[in-house]
C-alpha cells in the first residue's frame, strides 16, 4: 500500500491504511507498509493499520535491510488489525539495520480463516548482514495465529519488556508449537517483565518458551 525507499526524514502521522478482503480476488497480497532499499529516520505514530485481506501474503510493516546506514525507524502507538498469511512485523533481507523501535502499540491478528496460518508472527533478522539495536517495549498483543510468534533469526541487541501477550495456536495439527525462536548467532538479547499467556486449540501441542535461546544470550 505504501512503499517508501531510497528516502530520509518521514514522518507518517495519524494516518489509516487499510485493505480488506475482496471476494472476486482472494489471492490479493498486501502488506500496509514496505521499508525497501535505503531508508532513514522513519516515524510512524498513531496510525491505524488494517490488512484484512484472508491472503496467502501480506503483513503490517515489512522492515527491509539495506545499504550501511539505513536505520532509525520509530513505530509508536499505532493500531494494528490483521488476518491474513505471512508476518505481521518483519525486520530482514540482504543488508544492514540498526535502531528499531516499536513501542506501545496495539497489535490485534485472528488467522481463524485463513488458509495458511502466520508461522512465524514476526521475524526479526532473517538474511540481515547486520541488525542491531532493537527494541519491542510496551505493546499489547492479542494473536491468533499458526505458532512461532517471535522468531530472533540474527539480531545483535535486542530488548522485548514490559508487554502483555495473549498468544493462541489455533493449527489443527498436533506438533509442537515454539513461542520463542532464537537462533544461535543472535545475541545480547534482553527478555523481562512480559506478561504471557500461550493457548493452544489441541490439548496435545507443546508450548516451547524461549526454545532455542542459549543461556548467555538472554536474561
Amino acid at each position: 500500500m505504501l512503499k517508501i525507499m531510497w528516502a530520509e526524514n518521514i514522518d507518517i502521522v495519524n494516518c489509516k491504511l487499510e485493505s480488506t478482503q475482496v471476494s472476486e480476488n482472494k489471492e490479493r497480497r498486501v502488506t500496509n507498509i514496505d521499508l525497501r532499499g535505503y531508508w532513514k529516520n522513519i516515524n510512524i505514530d498513531n496510525c491505524d493499520l488494517i490488512n484484512t485481506t484472508l491472503g496467502p501474503a501480506g503483513g503490517t510493516i515489512w522492515i527491509r535491510a539495506g545499504e550501511e546506514g539505513t536505520g532509525n525507524l520509530n513505530f509508536a502507538n499505532n493500531r494494528i488489525k490483521k488476518s491474513c498469511h505471512d508476518e505481521t512485523i518483519a525486520a530482514f533481507g540482504k543488508g544492514v539495520i540498526d535502531n528499531i523501535n516499536i513501542e506501545n502499540n496495539i497489535i490485534e491478528m485472528d488467522d481463524t480463516d485463513v488458509d495458511s496460518k502466520s508461522n512465524p508472527v514476526m521475524n526479526f533478522g532473517l538474511e540481515c548482514n547486520r541488525l542491531t539495536n532493537v527494541k519491542f517495549v510496551g505493546n499489547t498483543l492479542n494473536i491468533k495465529s499458526g505458532g512461532m510468534f517471535f522468531e530472533f533469526w540474527g539480531v545483535d541487541n535486542m530488548e522485548v519488556s514490559n508487554n502483555n501477550m495473549k498468544l493462541t495456536s489455533v493449527y489443527d495439527e498436533i506438533h509442537a508449537e515454539q513461542w520463542f525462536g532464537v537462533k544461535d548467532k543472535s545475541k545480547n538479547i534482553v527478555i523481562q517483565n512480559n506478561y504471557i499467556e500461550a493457548n493452544k486449540k489441541v490439548d496435545s501441542f507443546s508450548n516451547e518458551i524461549f526454545d532455542g535461546v542459549k543461556k548467555d544470550n538472554w536474561k
